[in-house]
């Protein structure tokens, strides 16, 4: 009995911890992926705005090719 208290009591006091750690991982996955988009449109903004540089994906394509998946780079480059 005593040995099931402790288990008890251990994974109460352990579990929040648990649940804190993977919030703070996923906030940080996101708050990357968020960094990642809004670097990529600060950079692609006013290359496109600009009607005089060409096709800005394009130059997207080749600044940023490794931004771009296999298949998307591919379906980009047949448009």
């Amino acid at each position: 009995m005593k040995l099931a208290k402790s288990f008890l009591l251990s994974f109460l006091l352990v579990f929040p911890l648990a649940l804190h750690a993977e919030s703070t991982i996923e906030s940080n996955a996101t708050s990357s992926v968020g960094k990642f988009v809004q670097d990529f449109y600060d950079w692609y903004a006013p290359l496109a705005a600009n009607p005089h540089a060409g096709p800005a994906w394009d130059a997207a394509l080749h600044a940023r090719l490794t931004c771009f998946s296999a298949d998307l780079r591919r379906e980009l480059q047949e448009e």
